[in-house]
């Protein structure tokens, strides 16, 4: 029975340069759902 393999731990975002921060936060926002996205309350919740 083999292990399962290590999550990769990366730097907190702040922690980024500029455009890899900038770069990973669109990622994060393009993740949500678009219905997410357009009901203001879902997105209060994800803020």
């Amino acid at each position: 029975m083999s292990c399962p393999p290590k999550p990769i731990i990366k730097p907190p975002i702040s922690q980024l340069p500029e455009a890899a921060f900038i770069a990973e936060l669109c990622h994060r926002y393009n993740a949500i759902p678009e219905s997410i996205r357009q009901d203001k309350e879902m997105m209060q919740i994800f803020h």
